[in-house]
């Protein structure tokens, strides 16, 4: 009997989230799923049909050996939850992935555990969640359900009181945590109920990344991990004014060495295929950067690593240092190529300064993965074109393309005035544009730039191209895969279906074929 199960992944459908969005979110949804078999499917839904077969394979049914899924990929702050609250004398579970673990989620509970963590990444919509914690009330209702992540604290910090307690009433857990990361107010909440040496004087400061290594055999209940995330660092060096990172993450901290060292050598230890670092910005500062670097060439680590970075910060020793230590791609937010809207995001850089670092990173070979964001004040047509002109002829791999979400505990917020800025989330407008209108200019930048591969951000994300490699897809195998992908998604939009047909069956020679070899 365990104190404790921690809930890292709960699968969610498109149906789902379109079922409570509006015609500006089910705009910017059809560029994430595939029409297949009468059914609307995520990348990761559709490519598993495609292995596993039509007739045998349902969405967020228990795992099986040939479904591709990111959920596979364990989550480092529900890793880091875990280690810490079994460090503080409770003893824990863990649950990577809820709907592939099913029947060990149940055990576990049928066995005396007394509370279920759900720590949970961004989600658009809270219906998994309710329809997960129905589900454990209707079964185990003694059981207390404590939900954390960034799910609750973006509704916490973009909503009214009002709108926020209805919320949380909808999904009908006991606990809400609203603070980042929020370890510490998890391990009160437990040790009061277990009685457990609480003083009642609590003050939760934040635990700090170097204060602790994850375990990392919590994950292994579905066989070897090809792909791992690491984080070496809390908090974000950039004050963009799009962005609540260095809001809720106010503290810039950082692990010591001597900690990354130990981390990768239990990583490498598992034969870990690659590591994703989840930084918000690796190479700053860039000493701390060539030294983990250097850390990997020493140790001579069989794995490949990817990581999110700066082109501003990035110099040729650095560089060097990467290709060295097995850099295998880098994800870089260019958000635009309007040096105007650049500065109105507080960026910090300029259209020459991406120039230069992403020259640098063709020059030694390392993949670009760039991310862009439309719509943000000032935006207009004009910057539209010019950013995607600038994707047609620059060395960059692979892109996708976000409608810029107004979050108003947002620093842009400050000049809503300027801006002539109304509403919030998706349902937005300002001087030059509104959110409908960037939905589908979007739509139109994902056709239109053809020198770089779509990828899209539900549900697969960057993160899927180190995975599909993992998988044993080469580089030309995961390009067939996605820009033929691309096609069936851009049929949502255009409704041209004629060739669709060509396109599946190419992908699905592709993913069985690999499939077949392992």
């Amino acid at each position: 009997m365990v104190d404790c199960v921690v809930v890292a992944n709960i699968d969610t459908s498109v149906e789902e989230r379109l079922s409570t969005s509006d015609q500006t979110s089910k705009t910017c949804c059809r560029r994430q799923y595939v029409k297949y078999m009468n059914k609307k499917l995520y990348y990761n839904e559709f490519f598993s049909q495609l292995r596993v077969g039509d007739s045998q394979w349902e969405p967020r049914n228990e795992f099986k050996k040939r479904q591709l899924t990111l959920c596979e990929i364990p989550s480092f702050d529900a890793s880091f939850l875990a280690s810490h609250l079994e460090k503080q004398g409770i003893t824990t579970h863990y649950i990577n992935y809820y709907n592939g673990m099913i029947d060990e989620f149940v055990d576990t509970l049928n066995k005396g555990c007394r509370f279920v963590v759900l720590s949970l990444g961004a989600m658009f919509n809270s219906i998994p969640i309710v329809k997960f914690v129905r589900t454990v009330k209707r079964s185990h209702p003694e059981v207390k359900i404590i939900v954390s992540g960034s799910y609750i604290y973006n509704k916490r910090a973009t909503s009214d009181d009002n709108e926020y307690m209805k919320a949380m009433e909808i999904i009908g857990a006991d606990f809400y945590i609203t603070q980042l990361p929020g370890e510490r107010q998890i391990e009160y909440i437990i040790k009061t109920i277990l009685s457990k040496g609480v003083s009642g004087n609590e003050k939760f400061e934040e635990l700090q990344y170097a204060e602790m290594d994850v375990n990392w055999d919590y994950h292994y209940a579905l066989g070897e991990a090809p792909v791992m995330y690491l984080k070496t660092s809390k908090g974000c060096p950039a004050k963009c004014s799009f962005c609540n990172f260095p809001i809720k993450n106010q503290n810039l901290t950082y692990s010591d060495l001597e900690i990354v060292n130990r981390q990768l050598n239990d990583l490498s230890a598992r034969n870990i295929k690659s590591i994703i670092f989840l930084d918000d910005t690796l190479n700053i500062p860039n000493q701390r950067f060539d030294d983990i670097c250097k850390l990997i060439i020493k140790n001579g680590y069989d794995f490949t690593w990817y990581c999110y970075c700066r082109l501003k910060e990035l110099t040729e020793e650095s560089v060097r240092l990467m290709v060295e230590s097995g850099c295998a791609g880098v994800y870089v937010g260019i958000e635009s190529a309007d040096d105007k809207i650049l500065k109105a995001m507080n960026k910090g850089a300029s259209l020459k300064d991406y120039d230069r670092g992403l020259q640098l990173l063709h020059k030694h070979g390392i993949p670009t993965f760039a991310f862009l964001l439309v719509g943000f004040p000032g935006e207009t047509k004009e910057t539209i074109n010019t950013t995607i002109n600038y994707l047609n002829n620059a060395p960059i791999k692979y892109f996708t393309a976000n409608l810029w979400y107004a979050d108003v505990s947002t620093p842009i917020y400050e000049k809503q005035e300027i801006y002539r800025l109304e509403g919030k989330h998706f349902a937005w407008r300002h001087a030059t544009m509104d959110s409908l209108e960037a939905a589908m200019i979007t739509d139109q930048i994902m056709m239109e730039v053809e020198s770089a591969i779509w990828v899209p951000n539900e549900n697969f994300g960057f993160q899927g191209i180190p995975y599909l490699f993992s998988k044993g897809y080469s580089e030309k195998d995961v390009s067939i895969i996605l820009k033929d992908t691309q096609k069936l998604v851009e049929s949502n939009i255009t409704g041209e279906v004629s060739s669709c047909q060509r396109y599946i069956d190419r992908i699905s020679n592709v993913l069985n074929k690999k499939a077949k070899e392992k």
